[in-house]
């Protein structure tokens, strides 16, 4: 678990743009929610606040939606057992 957290922190975008890797490798970093979180902060910091920064929170906001919704399905599903 610790490389796979390692190398989505060093390909998110915090480091080198993403702008700079390899179009296949950019739209894997893309639908991570880190890199979404690293420009949405990053817009914030700098004071750029744009209507794309609404999306990335969406993103980040159905990201999390989802991932209650299977976690009490999960939960639910062991209480009931």
């Amino acid at each position: 678990m610790t490389a796979a957290q390692f190398s989505l922190f060093l390909f998110s975008g915090t480091f080198a743009p993403v702008g700079g890797y390899p179009p296949v490798l950019a739209a894997v970093v893309q639908v991570t929610p880190l890199y979404h979180a690293v420009e949405l902060v990053r817009g914030l910091a700098l004071g750029r606040v744009e209507w794309a920064l609404a999306g990335h929170a969406l993103y980040l906001v159905v990201l999390a939606g989802l991932g209650l919704w299977v976690a009490s399905r999960r939960i639910q599903r062991v209480l009931c057992s």
